[in-house]
C-alpha cells in the first residue's frame, strides 16, 4: 500500500496514505458502506436503521471523520497533474464511505433521541451526508478532467434502496438503544493462550483482517483436511459469577468447495459442540454472513465456579478463519464485540 502511494502520488504523503487507505478498509470490513442501510437484494428490501449500538454508531462517525480530516490535510501535498487521481482513488471513495455512514448512523441517533433540537441537528447532519455524495458524485462525472468520466459514476447503483434520500417523515422503528453489557468478556482469536498446529501447520494471524484487525488462520495457505489430529487454539478467562452463559465464536464466512467447514467449540474440555460453519444456496444465514462478515456460533454453558476457564476451537481443515469470541450472560441482548 506504501509503494502504492509512492507511486501514484509522491514518497512524502506515502506513509500517510497508506494508513488512510489501510482504515478506510478496515471500516469497510466492519460494514460494507452499501450495507449501511441494513438492507438486502434478492429480494431487494427496503432500508432500516442501523444495528450498531449508540456507542457504536458514535465511534464510527468519529473514526470516518478523522479520516476526511486527514484526506483534506493531505490534498494540498498532491502535485496538480495527480490531483485527479487523487480524488479517484481515495477522496470520493474515502469521502463516499464516510457521507453514506453519515446518512445513516445520523438518522439512527436522530430517532434516539428525546430531545427536539438535537433529533433535529441528527436529521440534518444526515441529509447533509446525502448532499455531499450528490456533490462528490457531480464533481467527479462533470467538472474532473473537464467532464472526461461523465456518467462513470453514479449516486445510486442499480436503484437499490440503500443509495435514496431518506424518507425522514416515515416512522420508523427503532429498538431499544443496546449497549455492551458489562459482564461481556471480549477476546480476539490472535490473543489464545495455547495453540495446536496439524502436520506443517500453524496458527498465524492476518493482520488488517476482520474486526479484530488480525484474525487467524492454518498456514501456509493450502487445501488440507484433518481426520484424526485436529489443529486447535485455546483460550483462558475469568469468571467473576456462576450461572448460565453463552460462548459466542465468531468467524469470517469463507466457504470450502465441498461446503464442509467444521469447528469444535468446547468449555473446559467439557461441554463441547461441533458446528458446520458453511451456509446454504444465497439462504438468510448466508444473506446474514455477508452483510456482517461474520459467521457466528453460539454454545451454551453453565459456569458452575468462579476464577480461570478454558475454550478451545478444533477445526476440520485449513480455510476456516477464526476472528473474535465472546462470553456473556445467557438470555443477554446481542451486542457488538469492540472494534478499535
Amino acid at each position: 500500500m506504501t509503494n502504492w502511494a509512492a507511486r501514484e502520488f509522491n514518497e512524502a504523503v506515502a506513509n500517510d496514505v497508506s494508513n488512510v487507505m489501510s482504515e478506510y478498509y478496515r471500516l469497510a470490513m466492519l460494514r460494507k458502506p452499501e450495507f449501511m442501510g441494513w438492507s438486502q437484494t434478492e429480494p431487494t428490501t427496503q432500508i432500516k436503521p442501523s444495528e450498531f449500538t449508540t456507542e457504536e454508531a458514535k465511534r464510527r462517525i468519529q473514526l470516518y471523520d478523522e479520516l476526511v480530516e486527514k484526506v483534506n490535510r493531505l490534498s494540498a501535498s498532491i502535485p496538480n497533474e495527480r490531483k485527479d487521481a487523487w480524488f479517484q482513488l481515495v477522496v470520493y471513495p474515502v469521502k463516499g464511505a464516510a457521507y453514506i455512514n453519515h446518512k445513516f448512523l445520523y438518522w439512527k441517533l436522530s430517532l434516539e433521541s428525546k430531545e427536539p433540537a438535537e433529533k433535529e441537528k441528527f436529521e440534518n447532519l444526515s441529509k447533509e451526508g446525502f448532499q455531499q455524495i450528490e456533490k462528490l458524485t457531480q464533481y467527479y462525472n462533470s467538472e474532473m478532467s473537464n467532464g472526461k468520466w461523465n456518467n462513470m459514476m453514479s449516486i445510486a447503483p442499480r436503484k437499490l434502496p440503500v443509495f435514496d434520500p431518506i424518507k425522514y417523515d416515515t416512522a420508523a422503528k427503532i429498538e431499544e438503544n443496546k449497549t455492551t453489557p458489562t459482564e461481556l468478556i471480549a477476546i480476539q482469536a490472535k490473543d489464545f493462550t495455547a495453540n495446536q498446529g496439524a502436520k506443517n501447520y500453524q496458527w498465524k494471524p492476518i493482520e488488517g483482517f476482520g474486526y479484530s484487525n488480525a484474525a487467524i488462520t492454518l498456514f501456509p495457505l493450502k487445501s488440507s483436511y484433518f481426520e484424526t489430529e485436529k489443529p486447535s487454539v485455546t483460550y483462558t478467562f475469568e469468571a467473576e459469577k456462576t450461572g448460565e452463559y453463552d460462548i459466542e465464536v465468531r468467524f469470517i464466512p469463507t466457504h470450502a468447495n465441498n461446503s464442509d467447514h467444521q469447528a469444535t467449540i468446547s468449555f473446559d474440555g467439557k461441554t463441547s459442540e461441533t458446528f458446520k460453519l458453511n451456509s446454504y444456496d444465497r439462504n438468510a444465514t448466508w444473506k446474514a454472513n455477508v452483510l456482517r462478515n461474520a459467521a457466528i456460533f453460539t454454545l451454551p454453558v453453565k459456569i458452575e465456579n468462579t476464577g480461570k476457564h478454558t475454550i478451545s476451537i478444533a477445526v476440520n481443515q485449513t480455510g476456516i478463519v477464526i476472528d473474535q469470541l465472546a462470553i456473556y450472560p445467557k438470555g443477554q441482548k446481542k451486542y457488538e464485540i469492540p472494534f478499535k
